[in-house]
């Protein structure tokens, strides 16, 4: 049957998936164009486009399906979305300036992850010497200044615990609405 070719180039394309949802994505596609009877090769690239466009549009609606559930795979769907993204027919210029501004954007967030790195580990040094130094102040027995560096040293700990926490959703939240977003325009690009 000529249809075999097309699903053995979409099988080629399909090649980061694992076998499973590979053959369940094909499996699935091969029983649509048996009941839409697309019993050729042409019939096929007419209805779905080449195997290599079907196979970014499969790998967009991966990536959204990853980030959707219980369980999100944030890395597995951002790794699907920019496996569709970059496997779409594009103009050199196109690449150049997608790797630039990529380029660009990842010494930002590194530089920003960096310093907010720094300040995080600054604020948890310091509380960690307020706390210690607080029980300096037990032995003249001062409770006043004991006190205030004891809660001094559990503000800092909140403050540094807090910021963590936001950065970590920060970052989370980042990766997924890039993964969405490639994988809107790689299903962009795929309709035309």
């Amino acid at each position: 049957m000529s249809t075999d070719k097309y699903f053995m180039e979409l099988s080629d394309c399909l090649n980061k998936m694992s076998d499973e949802d590979r053959q369940e994505v094909i499996g699935f596609y091969a029983e649509y164009s048996e009941e839409a009877h697309l019993d050729s090769y042409e019939a096929l690239v007419h209805r779905f486009g080449t195997p290599k466009k079907l196979a970014s549009k499969i790998y967009a609606d991966a990536a959204v399906k990853n980030l959707e559930g219980d369980h999100m795979k944030i890395g597995k769907a951002f790794s699907f979305g920019a496996i569709a993204l970059f496997s779409l027919p594009f103009s050199f210029p196109f690449i150049i300036a997608a790797v630039s501004i990529l380029f660009a954007c990842s010494v930002a967030a590194i530089a920003i992850l960096f310093s907010v790195a720094v300040t995080v580990f600054a604020l948890a040094k310091t509380a960690v010497l307020l706390f210690i130094k607080s029980f300096t102040f037990l032995s003249p027995f001062t409770p006043v200044l004991w006190l205030k560096t004891l809660g001094g040293s559990l503000i800092l700990a909140a403050i540094t615990a807090a910021i963590f926490c936001i950065l970590l959703f920060a970052v989370k939240l980042l990766i997924k609405l890039i993964t969405i977003l490639m994988s809107k325009m790689v299903k962009r690009r795929t309709e035309k």
